[in-house]
Formats: structure tokens, C-alpha cells, sequence
């Protein structure tokens, strides 16, 4: 891999984490959970394809290689339906098919707030922690964007492992830490357990 590529292209003035990015972070978070919230309370429909990943999250019995052996999908956004269900259900013992559906969205919710901040320090990376702020604030708001973070999709929770382990790069390469491709090879593997496009990311690595 050739490390001055990924140089820091504003110098190494500025540290990755300050301050001011968790008050950016507590802000994108706050707003992305209040709207999402907001979405989930007021959806009547989920998506089409949001039944599927419901249905099979329902059908897993707790042995993992076969369920997914026996999915028709990746396997990786229907278990975690399937553990985000155990965990609800733990508070509030939800059985019903409107438990598993909420479920679902929160998923998708958590991997978005999840997924925000990990684009914002790849963005602050590139561009500083200003530009990025407001470019993950308006992606937060905007309609589709945001309807899919509240929906029964894949796309935020596959952007979460994305995110996080293309950051992961980014810092293994900054700071020369040779475990940490490990950590990105895992997430690497989390990513296309969601969508088969996650191997994108062994790609990136051994650039």
C-alpha cells in the first residue's frame, strides 16, 4: 500500500478527535434521532422488501451457520432484526409481528446514527470538521435519506460497517498500526454479510 496517498491532506495540525467534533457529533446524533423517531412513529408502510428481512429475521432459531445457510438474502441485516428483537424484548417482552417490525427500524436507526458519525471523521479527515458537519447534516435530512433510516432497508446498515471500516483504514494507515487491518478485515466481513458489495473494502486495503 502506498502511504503518502493517504497523507493528511491539511497537515497533521489538526488531531482527528477535538472537542469541537463531539459537539458536531452530539448534534448530527441528536437530529438523527429525533427526526428518525419521528419517521418510525409516523410510518404506516414499511417497505416492500422490509417483509422479507422481517419474515427471515423471525425464522432464525439461534443456530447461526444453518439459518444462514438457509436465508435467500445476506444474513447479516436479518440477525441483527433478530438482536435488536432479544435485546427490545428483554424491557418489554414485544412477541408481535409490530414488535419485530420496530425492531427492524430501530436497526436501521442505530446503524445511521452509527453510520453519521463515522462519515463525519472520514469527512473531517479530507475536508475538515466544518464541511463535513454540514454535508452529514443535510444527507441526515434529506427525504430519502432519511425515510431509509427509518425504514426496513439495508442501506444505513450497510454504510455503518462501511464507514467504520474504511475509517479504520484511514487510521491504521495515519498512525502505521498493522493490527488495526485486522479490525478492518473484520468489518470488511460484517459489511458483506449485509450486502455483498461490503468486499469493496479488502479492495481498498490492498490498494
Amino acid at each position: 500500500m502506498n502511504i503518502e496517498q493517504f497523507k493528511r491532506p491539511f497537515g497533521n495540525k489538526k488531531q482527528l478527535f477535538e472537542r469541537q467534533d463531539y459537539v458536531n457529533i452530539a448534534i448530527l446524533t441528536a437530529i438523527a434521532f429525533v427526526l428518525g423517531v419521528y419517521l418510525i412513529a409516523t410510518t404506516f408502510l414499511i417497505a416492500q422488501d422490509g417483509t422479507l428481512y422481517v419474515n427471515l429475521a423471525k425464522n432464525i432459531t439461534g443456530s447461526p451457520i444453518e439459518d444462514a445457510r438457509n436465508m435467500s438474502q445476506c444474513p447479516g441485516y436479518p440477525y441483527l432484526i433478530y438482536l435488536m428483537h432479544k435485546i427490545i424484548g428483554l424491557f418489554y417482552g414485544i412477541i408481535s409481528l409490530q414488535g419485530w417490525i420496530i425492531s427492524a427500524q430501530s436497526v436501521s436507526l442505530l446503524s445511521k446514527i452509527i453510520a453519521s458519525a463515522a462519515l463525519y471523521f472520514v469527512g473531517s479527515y479530507f475536508v475538515g470538521s466544518r464541511l463535513s458537519f454540514w454535508g452529514i447534516l443535510i444527507l441526515s435530512v434529506l427525504p430519502d435519506s432519511a425515510a431509509y433510516g427509518s425504514d426496513v432497508l439495508t442501506e444505513w446498515s450497510f454504510l455503518m460497517f462501511l464507514t467504520i471500516g474504511f475509517l479504520l483504514l484511514l487510521l491504521s494507515v495515519e498512525y502505521r498500526k498493522s493490527w488495526m487491518f485486522g479490525l478492518v478485515g473484520l468489518t470488511a466481513g460484517l459489511a458483506y454479510l449485509v450486502r455483498s458489495e461490503g468486499i469493496q473494502l479488502v479492495i481498498y486495503g490492498c490498494g
